[in-house]
């Protein structure tokens, strides 16, 4: 009972945390109250969900007037979480409660719904006299005019009366509609720091709006970026004067951010609307003044983004794009052999580090490395964002003297010079002196510091294994129940149970017999002795047989040998006619089978690759007979023992490694990798340790 209560609070728990990055689908609307001819902005986000696709759908109550696509992805410790969104801009067809549709995603056969939202249309006055012609020529213009939640907008955009005055109001000219008459005298300007740059390059796009006359305003639609990771930065929200072709403007931003491109070509830069109400004089009769609401719309421009040039790309390139420079220290530069130490390594800069790891280190004989921990500084206050990436690797000496770290070296992309660069850092001289007596723990101590990315699927994954092996452990007891049962009716004579060997008990007393007047030992009953002496001879031959289960990886081989214990059909012993279990065993390639099937099925490119990974490392096991995990330790190993294998097996490590940290062409590289790991499979047969790659 007590196991059971802890399992199922570990289970809680697990899913307290997976549901923290879980994959979900929402609706949102620009507002809940509009006018007939008012606009609406529908957006339907997929989060944590690479690249969907929007099921159909049809807005009956709306005319669709445009759609555009924005996706923004961050990464923090290694953990990416990513938003791809759905715009819909909308107009009503008639007036009354409006539904805008909720849809039905399906996500690795798991459907994600959002459901449908109503929306009022009201007739509402978009044109009115302005109230008194005497005296300010805009009435009640300024009073009551909304300004946008979260905006901290003053109510007049143009300031203090002690600036320069814009015009009265707008000139409307004979056949000339308010919205046409008022692109005379408000426009928006999109300003991006570069029209031609690099793919990973950050830029400065900045969205302002400009008026020549007095009027209050609100955005009504913010750009979204379709092939950009975007990053927004701080702004002054307080608008300043400007002389635009020789004419008064006051300007404030709309929005202003950081965008880094996601693939090359011609890439679009999403328009930005905004709603102006402001007065309206008659060209014929300027006594005729109206107060009115006109939408401004900023026309869309195109940017141009290369590729990364491949002539003087260094083979081992870091992804890095801007101006970096890399320090390195120690915690102590003289203590014990083995005791703790820390490599500290910091790159820091201008410009991209999204996907890098940690470079390079040619470690001295005599030092063993563990995994590192990675954390990265960003000011989104300023363009360019100062970045800062940091590494810090625990290490230890295992013997006494003086050794030497190589400079550590960093390469990277500059875009100004157009050239790749590297820094480095001084070498790291280091004195071990003997180590301390009865320091049998230091080897603890320093695994203490390991620290392998934490990805909640893998939680996940060992709950789901727990919960197998724990309705295979019940499954189990509820069978040799049965056996008991049917051992102590009259027609259950000569059926041996096998009952669950006690902690305290010999192996003497694990089968007690119901075959005859309740006999108590093996010497009364030669047959029944022989009989469990078969069974376990076999149980031992056969976990001889499956000692290879040990290389499958992790987490896709536990449903497997799960399932397969439960399933296979027990043997019948052909002198006392007695039930005797026999261990299931399946064949290595048909494990890597069941486990290549698996593998296809996982769509989320982030699963993917973090179980690509786990069977190559399972695989450089095998190749080199080891249980060691660290993948930089068995690459080495697998560098001298087996050198024929080492350039593919390494790169597709390298391939699932970036593909985690930066998934721009993950699908290209899936294919990649699963065509790779394909032909492992069915390159041999079992056993044989020979060239897997063909």
């Amino acid at each position: 009972m007590f196991k059971r209560t802890i399992l199922v609070i570990f289970l809680l728990t697990v899913v307290k945390v997976v549901l923290l990055a879980q994959a979900a689908v929402e609706l949102h609307v620009s507002d809940q109250t509009i006018g007939s001819k008012d606009g609406l902005q529908v957006t339907y986000e997929f989060k944590n969900i690479s690249n969907p696709q929007m099921p159909d759908i049809s807005f009956p109550d709306w005319k669709v007037a445009g759609t555009s696509v924005s996706q923004s992805t961050s990464i923090i410790n290694g953990n990416a979480t990513s938003s791809y969104s759905y715009v819909y801009s909308l107009s009503p067809r008639h007036m009354g409660t409006l539904n805008v549709p909720g849809i039905t995603y399906n996500y690795n056969g798991k459907p994600l719904t959002c459901h449908d939202q109503s929306v009022k249309v009201v007739q509402k006055d978009h044109v009115k006299k302005s109230q008194g012609a005497s005296g300010s020529p805009f009435g009640g213009l300024l009073q009551g005019m909304p300004t946008m939640p979260g905006m901290n907008m003053p109510d007049d955009i143009f300031g203090q009366p002690s600036a320069p005055p814009p015009t009265s109001g707008v000139i409307v000219h004979p056949g000339q509609s308010y919205d046409e008459a008022a692109r005379h005298d408000f426009f928006i300007k999109i300003t991006p720091s570069k029209s031609t740059f690099y793919v990973g390059e950050p830029i400065l796009v900045d969205y302002e709006f400009f008026g020549a006359a007095s009027c209050n305003w609100k955005p009504s639609r913010f750009p979204s970026f379709n092939g950009f990771s975007v990053t927004d930065i701080e702004q002054n929200l307080y608008p300043y004067d400007v002389k635009v072709n020789g004419r008064n403007y006051r300007a404030r931003g709309i929005r202003k951010a950081q965008l880094i491109a996601l693939k090359t070509g011609d890439l679009p830069l999403d328009s930005a609307s905004v709603e102006v109400q402001t007065t309206f004089i008659d060209a014929g009769n300027p006594a005729d003044r109206n107060s009115a609401t006109a939408i401004i719309k900023s026309t869309p421009r195109n940017v141009t983004v290369l590729p990364l040039p491949t002539q003087g790309q260094p083979g081992n390139y870091s992804g890095a794009i801007g101006k970096f420079s890399i320090q390195a220290s120690v915690d102590n530069n003289k203590l014990p052999a083995g005791e703790n130490n820390r490599l500290h390594i910091r790159i820091s800069g201008m410009g991209n580090l999204d996907g890098v790891s940690v470079p390079e280190i040619k470690w001295p004989s005599g030092i063993q490395a563990y995994d590192p921990r990675d954390s990265q500084s960003v000011n989104k206050a300023q363009f360019p964002m100062p970045r800062s990436l940091d590494f810090d690797i625990p290490f230890i000496g295992n013997k006494e003297g003086g050794v030497t770290i190589p400079p550590i070296v960093f390469n990277y992309f500059n875009p100004d010079t157009k050239k790749y660069e590297k820094d480095s850092t001084d070498a790291l001289q280091i004195q071990f002196t003997a180590p301390l007596k009865d320091n049998g723990i230091a080897e603890s101590l320093a695994q203490n510091h390991r620290t392998n990315k934490d990805y909640l699927w893998i939680v996940g994954m060992i709950a789901l294994i727990v919960a197998v092996v724990f309705g295979a452990v019940e499954l189990r007891k509820m069978k040799k129940n049965k056996a008991v049962k049917k051992s102590n009716t009259p027609g259950g004579a000569g059926i041996v149970t096998a009952v669950p060997e006690p902690e305290n008990t010999s192996k003497a007393n694990l089968a007690k017999t119901s075959k005859t007047g309740g006999a108590d030992s093996f010497k009364d009953n030669p047959k029944v002795g022989e009989s469990v002496a078969s069974v376990s001879a076999s149980s031992s031959e056969a976990a001889h047989e499956a000692d290879h289960l040990h290389y499958l990886p992790e987490g896709l081989s536990q449903k497997i040998k799960a399932k397969a214990a439960t399933s296979k059909p027990s043997e019948l012993n052909n002198e006392t006619g007695d039930r005797i279990s026999s261990l299931p065993v399946k064949s290595r390639t048909e494990l890597r089978e069941d486990a290549l099937k698996e593998l296809k099925q996982r769509l989320d490119p982030k699963e993917f690759f973090v179980l690509a990974k786990a069977y190559i490392i399972e695989e450089l096991q095998y190749q080199l007979d080891s249980r060691q995990i660290d993948e930089n330790k068995l690459l080495d190993a697998l560098k001298n023992r087996r050198p024929d294998l080492f350039n593919d097996l390494s790169n597709l490590i390298k391939i699932c490694n970036k593909a985690l940290y930066l998934p721009v062409g993950a699908e290209t590289s899936r294919k990649q990798v699963l065509d790779k790991i394909e032909s492992m499979v069915y390159a041999n047969g079992d056993g044989d340790k020979s060239d897997t790659l063909g």
